[in-house]
């Protein structure tokens, strides 16, 4: 099987060859930009490490690594995934020491303390000098209100353009057309996560419960904009996206962040809206990024049409990987769950390839599995946990199959 064929039978649950290999196919299983730059130095490529997604400061895998691990899936990237910021055209700069390639459009500020600084009249994002990544600091909807402050700000929001869906066009077309890989691009679509990103996460849950008018109404307003970008983009890219990434983070390691009947009442209805409109305009499969322990909403996932689920996170209350298996193999691909974010921190390379070996057994058994990490790798992961990661999971991926 070549790539794309070996990742669409996974998903439509047919036996494949052996388990897919997800090594940087979205923006959720792909790898600090640090740990990239310290992985391409030990195994003594000559190449610089891209920074295409510069709020998590992802770095964009090269083809030589791609090859390495025997990935079968390639991101489609957006023109502007972060910040407003194009990723047309690259430049190099110097942070903490390392020299990486960022977008052209990247200059934040720097503050008295060597913090980073991107900042505009919606917003504030900080990169900290003792981090990997930036955090927000201000947000539009801290002090919301009423809904004519929604509607002034939703009429200028994040609207598609004709530049933006042409660069996935060309991108996609080209990748298509020279490459075996499955194809994902990240939409995003998200509900409960948006909101509380714009709004403040304190204030966004304390309006849940106690202003639903308001909520519902600044909810609707975000399912409207998804929606009419997706009228734009799909009947152009459609041809040449296998995947489509939709996110929202409804876990933690706790369990779920609201309670089952909040999210059936106010988050489930509208991700049902962005699943049916991607199903009935597109033959694209939808994946579902949600992490933490939301073990309990996964039956309601697998009724909007979600086709499979990243990034099982196993250590979250409600994820034991066998009860996952047994209760939702036949009906949901499971992506991710290969490996403990803390197995692959401890540098303990037999303990992590005996992990992997017994995730694969349990996940892999008659198909429906796509194997990655728990979502991003981390800036402190070693060069030689990454590289033992992908060795072992293209070694066990057809064993237990």
């Amino acid at each position: 099987m070549i790539s794309r064929e070996r990742v669409i039978s996974t998903l439509n649950h047919k036996i494949p060859d052996k388990v897919p290999i997800d090594f940087g196919g979205g923006r959720t299983t792909g790898i600090s930009g640090f740990a990239y730059d310290n992985l391409i130095k030990y195994l003594k490529y000559k190449e610089t490490a891209r920074i295409y997604d510069l709020f998590q400061f992802l770095a964009l895998p090269s083809d030589k690594i791609l090859d390495l691990f025997k990935s079968d899936i390639i991101q489609i990237h957006s023109l502007k995934p972060r910040f407003g910021i194009k990723i047309d055209k690259w430049k190099k700069m110097k942070m903490k020491d390392v020299v990486f390639e960022v977008p052209h459009g990247f200059s934040p500020e720097i503050d008295n303390d060597k913090n980073l600084i991107i900042e505009n009249s919606n917003y504030k994002a900080v990169f900290p000098k003792n981090s990997y990544y930036f955090d927000y600091t201000k947000v539009p909807f801290k002090n919301v209100k009423n809904k004519k402050s929604l509607d002034n700000f939703f009429k200028n929001w994040n609207i598609v353009s004709e530049e933006d869906i042409k660069f996935i066009e060309i991108y996609g077309s080209k990748v298509r057309s020279n490459s075996d890989f499955a194809t994902m691009w990240t939409f995003g679509g998200n509900i409960f996560e948006l909101g509380y990103t714009l709004m403040d996460y304190q204030i966004f849950m304390e309006k849940i419960l106690t202003d639903k008018k308001l909520i519902n109404y600044y909810l609707d307003k975000i399912l409207e904009r998804h929606l009419e970008n997706l009228k734009k983009y799909l009947p152009r890219i459609k041809n040449f996206i296998d995947i489509i990434l939709i996110a929202d983070d409804l876990g933690n390691n706790m369990g779920l962040q609201i309670s089952p009947t909040l999210y059936r009442e106010i988050i489930k209805p509208r991700e049902k809206e962005i699943c049916k409109y991607i199903k009935e305009n597109s033959a694209s499969f939808i994946l579902l990024h949600s992490c933490g322990g939301v073990g309990e909403l996964i039956r309601d996932f697998i009724e909007i049409g979600i086709d499979a689920l990243n990034p099982v996170q196993t250590s979250a209350m409600g994820m034991d990987p066998v009860y996952l298996k047994k209760e939702y193999g036949k009906y949901l691909t499971l992506w991710g769950g290969g490996i403990e974010n803390s197995t692959l921190t401890n540098g303990n390379m037999d303990y992590l390839t005996d992990e992997i070996k017994k995730r694969m057994e349990i996940f892999s058994k008659n198909g429906g599995y796509i194997f990655s990490t728990i979502h991003n790798i981390q800036a402190n992961v070693c060069p030689e946990s990454i590289i033992q990661t992908f060795y072992s999971a293209n070694k066990y991926g057809k064993q237990y199959l």
